[in-house]
């Protein structure tokens, strides 16, 4: 007998797609200055500014030392949790990260604020697999359960300072495409408060291909919120970007 293949496997794979992709138009940009604390010698300071959208901006400041000694602490407790959220993870050992040095040179700085921002950005990315795992796979959008996804994020919320409004966009978006992936489609489709989003001849109002209320996977048919119902594969993407129904605007949420 075959067995029937775990959904949450295709869902998980879904979402991370489209929050990289999404991850792709995140700025970040870099600043490094000389600061001498008093009786101090002196050190450069690396200063991040992220814009993940234009209501969600923030900077961080950090030192080589810091990065280093994070990049360590995660490799560490990478070794501790079990392979399917150590994956998540990896990304980070194909970091080229910058070489320790007892000089700060202009060359040496210059260096840093590029590679430094490569692992953030990848920070970000991991930040992002592992919390999908823990709402697909844990059903923990709330980070309410205790677990070894949950620690790793703490560390990583806490080094790239995640503003709480951040972290509450991403679950609300996440939670919302996951129960979008999670439809059964004829029940869907055919729900008391279906209305049709496609033309007078059948076909999807993002693709203009035909809606087949009756399709599979990523070409069933999904209904949003406000009763509108698209391919899952058409409005995925835009919902990623935008939250809202892309003919009515009606919130997502």
């Amino acid at each position: 007998m075959t067995m029937a293949r775990d959904p949450r496997h295709g869902w998980f794979g879904r979402l991370r797609d489209l929050e990289h992709e999404t991850l792709k138009h995140v700025a970040l940009t870099a600043h490094a200055s000389r600061v001498r604390l008093r009786g101090g010698s002196a050190y450069t300071n690396y200063t991040y500014t992220i814009v993940a959208s234009p209501t969600a901006r923030w900077a961080i400041d950090r030192r080589y030392s810091e990065c280093h000694r994070f990049k360590a602490t995660l490799l560490r407790a990478m070794e501790r949790v079990p392979p399917n959220v150590a994956i998540h993870v990896a990304p980070l050992l194909a970091i080229d990260f910058p070489k320790k040095s007892l000089f700060d040179a202009k060359r040496i700085v210059g260096e840093r604020k590029h590679k430094l921002k490569l692992f953030l950005y990848a920070c970000l990315e991991v930040r992002t697999s592992l919390y999908l795992h823990t709402v697909v796979f844990e059903s923990n959008a709330n980070l309410a359960v205790q677990s070894r996804c949950t620690e790793l994020l703490e560390l990583l919320d806490a080094f790239l300072e995640i503003p709480p409004l951040q972290k509450d966009e991403q679950r609300k978006k996440a939670t919302a495409l996951l129960l979008l992936l999670q439809q059964e489609p004829r029940a869907s489709s055919l729900s008391a408060s279906w209305r049709p989003s496609f033309l007078d001849d059948g076909d999807c109002s993002i693709c203009l291909s035909e809606l087949d209320m009756d399709g599979v996977g990523l070409a069933a048919p999904v209904t949003l919120p406000c009763g509108h119902v698209f391919h899952c594969d058409c409005v995925l993407p835009w919902l990623a970007k935008d939250h809202s129904c892309p003919l009515c605007r009606g919130s997502l949420h």
